[in-house]
């Protein structure tokens, strides 16, 4: 992941990620560094990475997704992003597995 980063803050690399699952991100930093810090990551993400908003369509096709595949629901709108922009899923979340050829998906390993 921090390749990818890296390219895109040379303007390699275009990468995009949902305002609902920056919201995520931020709330596992939170499990591990104060609030300040977290706040310096997600500063530092939003430099490197295109955050999109979600809308109304955006998130009635997240839900049929969720809905679909059992998906969490972070997980739908990353889905949705990754599907609606022809882009790839960059994660290490095996439940994008469900979905199958129309997502492309690049596994990253597992953080433990």
């Amino acid at each position: 992941m921090r390749a990818l980063l890296e390219q895109a803050q040379r303007g390699e690399a275009r990468l995009s990620i949902s305002a609902i699952n920056l919201g995520e991100v931020y709330c596992i930093l939170l499990r591990f560094t104060s609030e300040e810090n977290a706040l310096q990551h997600i500063r530092t993400l939003g430099h490197a990475v295109s955050i999109s908003g979600v809308d109304f369509d955006q998130t009635l096709r997240a839900a049929a997704l969720k809905h679909r595949y059992k998906l969490g629901y972070a997980d739908s709108f990353a889905a949705e992003l990754a599907l609606s922009s022809a882009a790839t899923l960059v994660s290490a979340d095996p439940s994008f597995e469900k979905i199958g050829k129309p997502l492309k998906w690049l596994k990253l390993p597992r953080f433990q």
